[in-house]
């Protein structure tokens, strides 16, 4: 099993991992992905000094965090110490990224508390659309920006990019965004409409409906480039 760099130390912003040891084959190509994405990761192998005090070190790594990953498996809704994690991020005001690594039935105490948050079921996706997913996220929730190219992060687990022979092309992804949200501003601005009734549209998931069903992630942009 192969050790992702070490943990983060700087003053830039990065992303505080947390996850069961027991899962740690599986978390470190994760972990491994982000950091080849040029991500900030602090987790708690690599973060520890060396004779530190091991909670004051965890809870001052989250309170310098942009974000909180947690990872969530069987076995880490049974920690203990991943549930104080989590808390402890939530009291702190640290946005919480939800991967469900696989699937699992979260207790309801801890369901509550992340009751709020939008998880991301990694077992159902693709791929690409989980590194997509994944990305976005992370983008919404860090300070420094973070590119969606799904093709760099797939390279970097050793996942094939199934989606990259069937890219749509940038001008013409770029054409539709613009065509789409055009027709939106002269629907919602056309004459006759009086002041202060402004109508308001509702943008849904779009269907990948191409033959070869690889398009997903196509469809999940422009409906966040409509939202945005």
């Amino acid at each position: 099993m192969a050790t992702p760099a070490p943990a983060y130390q700087g003053n830039g912003s990065y992303v505080f991992v947390s996850y069961a040891h027991a899962d740690e084959a599986t978390v470190y190509d994760e972990i491994t992905a982000l950091q080849n994405r040029n991500i900030n990761v602090w987790y708690d192998t690599t973060g520890i000094s060396a004779g530190a005090e091991w909670s004051n070190e965890i809870a001052q790594a989250i309170k310098g965090a942009s974000s909180f990953l947690f990872f969530i498996t069987p076995r880490s809704v049974a920690s203990e110490h991943c549930r104080r994690e989590v808390n402890f991020a939530q009291n702190q005001g640290i946005p919480v990224v939800v991967v469900h690594l696989e699937e699992t039935d979260v207790p309801d105490g801890l369901s509550l508390s992340l009751d709020n948050r939008q998880a991301i079921l990694r077992y159902r996706q693709t791929p690409a659309t989980y590194q997509t997913s994944l990305l976005r996220a992370l983008r919404r929730d860090t300070a420094e920006p973070v590119q969606s190219d799904t093709q760099s992060i797939a390279s970097a687990i050793g996942t094939p990019d199934r989606t990259s022979s069937r890219r749509w092309p940038l001008p013409l992804a770029v054409a539709a965004v613009l065509a789409i949200a055009t027709s939106t501003w002269i629907w919602l601005d056309r004459p006759g409409q009086e002041p202060g009734t402004r109508q308001s549209i509702a943008v849904l998931p779009f269907s990948d409906l191409s033959a070869s069903g690889d398009q997903q992630h196509f469809g999940d942009g422009i409906a966040e480039e409509i939202l945005d």
